[in-house]
């Protein structure tokens, strides 16, 4: 009887002596609030990114609760680059950021790696604030998850940037 007992500790002994996972460093105290004199907080940043077998792309929708929406294109030679502002309406900022999170903005995750050289769509959605937390969620190639979110920024873009 002995011995099984023994035994049985003994065998317990690698899992109770076994690494554990590194210390995760302790949360910082939550900051206190800030004065907020600035009602442009930046409420959606889109961006897509990467060199192509075509060149490189850099496009970037970036839309404030103040209402002003910013599209910039960049390429590597300057070129073809532009930006414009235009400045959409607090309720149009607020409509967009809405329509985003009951896409699935808030929560969507990345989506998988792709062996072909595409560009990645980044989504960043923001609460307004100076102290806000944040989603970002970037996609190769859009998932069902991702086609819903691609779709309002599509029709956004297309609305407020027609030509661009």
């Amino acid at each position: 009887m002995i011995r099984i007992a023994v035994l049985s500790v003994l065998a317990t002994l690698p899992l109770l002596t076994a690494p554990s996972a590194p210390a995760q460093p302790p949360l910082q105290p939550a900051a206190p609030p800030c004065a907020n004199p600035w009602v442009n907080d930046p409420l959606v940043v889109y961006a897509i990114t990467q060199g192509t077998l075509v060149g490189f792309i850099d496009d970037t929708l970036i839309v404030d609760a103040a209402g002003s929406a910013r599209r910039v294109r960049s390429t590597l030679d300057g070129a073809g680059s532009k930006a414009v502002v235009v400045q959409i309406g607090v309720d149009a900022a607020r409509q967009l950021h809405i329509a985003l999170s009951q896409a699935g903005a808030g929560v969507v995750c990345d989506g998988p790696a792709s062996p072909i050289p595409t560009p990645r769509k980044s989504l960043t959605l923001l609460r307004e604030g100076t102290d806000t937390r944040g989603h970002n969620a970037s996609w190769l190639v859009a998932q069902p998850e991702h086609q819903a979110l691609e779709q309002v920024l599509d029709s956004f873009i297309a609305a407020h940037f027609p030509g661009f």
